[in-house]
This record gives structure tokens, sequence and C-alpha cells, in this order.
């Protein structure tokens, strides 16, 4: 089996990882130089809310990145939706 890739591309160096569920996104991955300007790739836990989220790893291309991203081993649990007091 080849390699699966389930990008979105949001900017010119930020992409969106999907995997199991089209509505939640797993993961971000952002381009960014070091201080010797090569090239790194940020991969963080997704979260709506940019300061919450969290750094998983730092790697050298992209593809790095993304292969660090699991896809589920079996079938995955909808996520649950959030309370906003509708009954």
């Amino acid at each position: 089996m080849g390699e699966r890739s389930n990008l979105i591309q949001v900017a010119s160096d930020e992409w969106i990882v999907m995997r199991e569920f089209a509505q939640y996104p797993k993961a971000v991955i952002r381009g960014i130089r070091d201080t010797s300007g090569e090239a790194r790739y940020l991969l963080l836990a997704w979260h709506p809310v940019r300061h919450r989220q969290r750094m998983v790893g730092i790697y050298a291309t992209r593809e790095e990145a993304e292969q660090a991203v699991p896809w589920p081993t079996r079938s995955p649990q909808l996520p649950g939706l959030p309370t906003s007091g509708r009954r």
C-alpha cells in the first residue's frame, strides 16, 4: 500500500493534517527556518484556539512531520460534540 496523505494547505507554510474524521483536524504542520536558515517543520496537536496547540515535534521535512501523525488502527470513536446548553 502506498503512502496516504490527508493534508489541507491553509497558508504558504502551514498545513492541516486530517485523519479519521473530515470535521476534526488531527494536527498542524508549520514551516519555519531555524537560526542557520534551514527549513524545519513544527508538528502541533490541533486545537481551534491557536495558543492551545501543543508542539509534538520538529522535523526536517513536511513528509516526516506528516508521517508522525498516526492513522487509526481500528474503528475510532467520534469525538463528542461540544455542550452548548441545547436539550
